[in-house]
């Protein structure tokens, strides 16, 4: 009995052996998982600054083109200053409160 005792105890370390090595195996692969998440997160975050600057360098040119008479774009520039008179007269009357 006591042979069967002894047997059991080497699989039962045996097992638990395997069950280490494949949580250690575990853990390597969710860290680097997580740094190709950060090194994602940073490329998107990135990429949504680059596009931001773009799209503000956009309007910066339809506004120069509109004004300087150009194109049709006359209509689209009027709108724009109005829209930012507005919203300067809005942050004006909220300092004022």
């Amino acid at each position: 009995m006591a042979e069967g005792d002894i047997e059991l105890a080497e699989r039962l370390s045996e097992k638990v052996g395997q069950l280490i090595a494949h949580c250690e195996k575990l853990q390597q692969e969710r860290e680097r998982l997580e740094a190709e998440n950060a090194k994602l997160r940073q490329q998107l975050n990135d990429g949504a600054a680059e596009l931001d600057d773009t799209k503000r360098r956009f309007d910066i040119y339809k506004m120069s083109v509109a004004v300087s008479g150009q194109s049709d774009a006359g209509q689209e520039a009027k709108k724009r200053i109005k829209e930012m008179v507005r919203e300067i007269d809005k942050c004006i009357s909220l300092l004022n409160r």
